[in-house]
């Protein structure tokens, strides 16, 4: 048996151009501030203050993450984030 190709209407030519705008409206929508928030992380401070990083990293350095992992918030952070969630899951799981 061979397989039937029906044509496209208008419409449905209309409909799946439609759905291929919206969505890569929605990948825009993520995407940018994603990139914004990546590249202000790994620019050098002097440049985000100055309001000089948007999209592409400025000056690049890993100076944030330096001192994050400085701090005892981030280790606190590290032993929390894997725990919480085992945490959560035993607690709604029924008896």
């Amino acid at each position: 048996m061979q397989a039937t190709h029906l044509k496209k209407s208008f419409s449905d030519k209309a409909f799946i151009v439609l759905n291929y705008v919206l969505l890569a409206l929605a990948l825009l929508i993520v995407l940018i501030p994603l990139l914004h928030v990546v590249a202000q992380s790994i620019s050098a401070p002097t440049e985000v203050v100055a309001g000089r990083v948007f999209i592409i990293p400025k000056k690049p350095t890993l100076i944030a993450y330096k001192e994050i992992f400085r701090s005892k918030l981030a280790v606190q952070l590290l032993i929390t984030l894997p725990v919480l969630p085992i945490v959560t899951v035993a607690a709604a799981l029924p008896s």
